[in-house]
């Protein structure tokens, strides 16, 4: 199991969170969309294509600080470091 980290809200987030709860929304609606369309790919070629646009989404995310941090405990392989 993965252990994650949920990210503290910033000093600018709190000024204004009604812009950041729809800029929020929206990406997060945007990471859907992605997944929606990488789950129904028919093949390996629009697989990749998605992969690389998620990946791009995935950077700005962790970049930004957007989203939970997986603990430097784990190494992403769904198991808790010993």
């Amino acid at each position: 199991m993965v252990k994650i980290k949920n990210n503290k809200l910033a000093d600018f987030e709190k000024r204004d969170p009604l812009w950041w709860c729809q800029h929020y929304k929206g990406l997060s609606g945007i990471l859907r969309i992605r997944a929606e369309q990488y789950v129904n790919a028919e093949d390996d070629d629009k697989k990749e294509t998605l992969e690389r646009l998620l990946q791009v989404l995935f950077d700005y995310c962790d970049g930004k600080d957007i989203g939970v941090t997986i603990p430097y405990g784990d190494d992403g392989d769904g198991k808790e470091a010993e």
